[in-house]
This record gives structure tokens, C-alpha cells and sequence, in this order.
């Protein structure tokens, strides 16, 4: 073993029996301290009267004595003076009760943040049970308030769990932490047993059970540090069964212990303090910049700026093609003319008299040697002509002369 290593190990030494003599200090101060304790007391959220009592009872069964100079009541939570004059506020849940709703803290910042601001001061806030079941599910009303406690980024991210049978569950903490003297070290869930858990992704668990391969460590009862102060939740039905060691953590956490730190795993030796931060080396300095030439001499005038070239003319974009004018209506079709009216056929030309009727006289004789000359011959009718007109009758000819009649001879 080389000189260094025996170095580390005595200043580790040091260290633990340092940190034990302070613990050993704070817990002579607070058991010779006096404390004031407000408990809440709205049956709204506790069910049912009797709370100051539970506690008056848990007090008196703790084994470090817990000197109490005043435990009063009140219905609703205290104002900012009331606070300060306080050194705890317990608020015991039971049921659908919600301390978060009923005191209307989501709608009440300046409300919430008085509760913050006297924890960051020095106060203990101190929760108990507030498990209930909605729709076959495990919830918890006091998450809501331990979040927005905590602030944004710090969430605690809480989930209702419960223990199975049989589960072992261990005490995290050890003397001088007045939460090392709670009673039991270890036990077994039974079917008896009246407190609920938590899952939680921060805090320090005071009581809670080992990870297994199918199920995350859950805790009955856990502490958070908030400035000065601290919030402590246990899981203890502690108006039904004020005694055993989860209701016992809600009078321990009366003494608020500025470091609520677990101890290390047993059989192991706390890790190192990482070696001191070497601070960088200096940098280089820098070379100062050289002096500037001399005036005298005019620096070369700048090249002249070269005119960009002038942009491209714009192509003018080609004209739309022309307008295509609909063909011209077709001419109006002119009625075809009537025909032509018939003039009337021509009247028939009106029938020629007839000859004169020869006389019944006896015509005269005719010369002498002549014999009579031969009746005259009618002409024929007219004839109708092929087109349905009537042809002019042939031009009449005229009779022969008439001839030397001469009575015939006597004889």
C-alpha cells in the first residue's frame, strides 16, 4: 500500500467521524429544543375528528424525547404569520379528501407559495396517508401538492402503489438521524398492516422495499429536502392505527435534519472526495500586433469598381396568339320565290259562223254543158293538241266562186 492510498483512507476516516460528530450535535440541539405544532383538522379532508389526538400519542411513543411546546389546531391552512410561529404542519388525508383541492391551491398561487416559502425558512411539512381508489385504480391526493411544492423541474413524479404479502420492508436511515431511531429495522408485510406506498423518481426513502426483476423499490414512507426545511410523507393510516414504526416517522419528522442523506451500503467504505479541480493553465499571451507602417507612405488607391454588367434585356414575353373570331352566321337562306303564276289558258277562240244556209229555192241552173258543181266539204274539227292546248283553227278557206248556174235545159 504506497503512501497515497493511506492518505486517502485516514482522510476518509476524518471525513466519516467529522460528519458523525455534527449529526451527533444537531440531535443533542433538537432534543433540547422546543417545537410548535400545527395540526390540520378540516374533516373534509380528515374524515373524522381526532388527528391532534393520534399525534399527541405518536409523540409520546417516539423513543428520542420530542419536547413540545404547543400542538393546536386549525380548520384551514394557516396564514403566513401563523406559519412562521410554527415549526411543523401535519395534515392527515383519509379517503376522497384533498388537502390540494379543499385549501384551492391551483387557483391560489399566493397561497401555494407561502406554504413553499415557509419550508425553504426552516418548516417541516408533514403528510399522512391520503390513499384512496377511483375506478379499481390506486391514487394519492397528496401528490399533486408534492410537486407543485417542489417546482417545475423537480417534480417528484409519484405514483399509488401498495405492498405485496410477505414483502420485507427496511429502515434506510440510522442513528444519529432522528429517523435511525425509529424502532424497526425491518419487518414483513402482513395482511394486517394499514399503510399504503409510493413509487416516487426522487426522494429518500425511509422505509421501503427492495427492487426486484418485476417490480420497481416502493417506498411506505419518504423526505424531501426544500431549502431549510423538508416535506416528509408516510404512508400511515395514523387516525385508524397511531402506532408502529410508518406512523412513528410522522413524529420523527418533527426535528428537521439539514441532511436527510441515507447511509451508505454496510460493508463498504464511502466513495472518495473527487480530487480537487485543477484549474487550467494561463494561457499563452498573446503577441501584440505590430505597430503600424509609417504615413509617409500612401497606400495605392483601390482598383476601381468594376460597373457589373448590365442585365440581359428582358425578353419580352410573345404575344398572345390572336383571338380566333367565330365563324360568321350563314347567310340567311332567302325563302325561294314563288312560282311563277299561270296565266290563264287563252279563251278558245269563238267558233267561225257558219256558212250561210243554202236556200231551199232551187239553185240556179248551171251553165250550159256544165254539170252542177259538188257541195261544198266542211272543214274538219279542230284537234286538240298534245299539251292540252287548243290548236287555232286552220284559216277558212274561202268558198269557190260561184259559178254560171243556168237552169237546165228544158226537155
Amino acid at each position: 500500500m504506497n503512501r497515497w492510498t493511506m492518505a486517502a483512507g485516514a482522510r476518509l476516516r476524518m471525513y466519516g467521524l467529522l460528519a458523525i460528530a455534527v449529526q451527533l450535535l444537531l440531535g443533542l440541539l433538537a432534543s433540547s429544543a422546543t417545537y410548535t405544532i400545527t395540526v390540520y383538522s378540516n374533516v373534509a379532508v380528515t374524515g373524522k375528528a381526532g388527528v391532534a389526538d393520534s399525534v399527541n400519542k405518536l409523540l409520546t411513543d417516539f423513543p428520542r424525547a420530542i419536547s413540545v411546546s404547543s400542538l393546536k389546531q386549525s380548520n384551514s391552512q394557516p396564514s403566513s404569520s401563523e406559519l412562521a410561529s410554527s415549526n411543523a404542519f401535519i395534515i392527515y388525508a383519509a379517503g376522497l379528501g384533498s388537502y390540494f383541492k379543499t385549501e384551492g391551491l391551483a387557483s391560489n398561487p399566493a397561497k401555494l407559495s407561502a406554504l413553499a416559502e415557509w419550508i425553504k425558512a426552516g418548516g417541516s411539512l408533514i403528510l399522512a396517508d391520503g390513499a384512496y381508489s377511483a375506478n379499481g385504480l390506486l391514487q394519492n391526493s397528496f401528490t399533486p401538492l408534492i410537486d407543485a411544492l417542489l417546482g417545475p423541474g423537480q417534480e417528484a413524479g409519484c405514483k399509488a402503489a401498495a405492498f405485496d404479502l410477505t414483502t420485507r420492508i427496511f429502515r434506510r436511515f440510522n442513528p444519529p438521524s432522528f429517523f435511525g431511531y425509529l424502532p424497526v429495522k425491518n419487518f414483513r408485510y402482513q395482511a394486517d398492516d394499514t399503510f399504503s406506498a409510493l413509487a416516487c423518481k426522487s426522494g429518500f426513502q425511509i422505509y421501503s422495499s427492495n427492487a426486484t426483476k418485476k417490480t420497481f423499490s416502493r417506498a411506505a414512507a419518504l423526505t424531501w429536502g426544500l431549502g431549510k426545511g423538508a416535506i416528509t410523507w408516510s404512508g400511515a393510516k395514523i387516525l385508524e392505527n397511531p402506532s408502529g414504526p410508518i406512523a412513528l416517522v410522522v413524529a420523527a419528522a418533527v426535528v428537521v435534519e439539514p441532511l436527510a442523506l441515507p447511509p451508505p451500503p454496510p460493508g463498504r467504505n464511502p466513495p472518495p472526495p473527487p480530487p480537487p479541480v485543477r484549474s487550467p493553465p494561463p494561457p499563452p499571451l498573446r503577441a501584440s500586433p505590430p505597430p503600424p507602417p509609417s504615413p509617409a507612405r500612401s497606400p495605392p488607391p483601390p482598383p476601381p469598381v468594376r460597373s457589373p454588367p448590365p442585365p440581359p434585356p428582358a425578353r419580352s414575353p410573345p404575344p398572345p396568339p390572336p383571338a380566333r373570331s367565330p365563324p360568321p352566321p350563314p347567310p340567311a337562306r332567302s325563302p325561294p320565290p314563288p312560282p311563277p303564276a299561270r296565266s290563264p289558258p287563252p279563251p278558245p277562240p269563238a267558233p267561225s259562223p257558219p256558212p250561210p244556209a243554202l236556200s231551199s229555192r232551187p239553185s240556179p241552173p248551171s251553165p250550159r254543158g256544165r254539170l252542177p258543181s259538188a257541195p261544198l266539204s266542211r272543214p274538219p274539227p279542230p284537234t286538240k293538241s298534245p299539251t292540252g292546248r287548243r290548236r287555232p283553227p286552220p284559216p277558212e278557206e274561202a268558198p269557190p266562186p260561184y259559178g254560171d248556174y243556168a237552169p237546165p235545159p228544158l226537155g
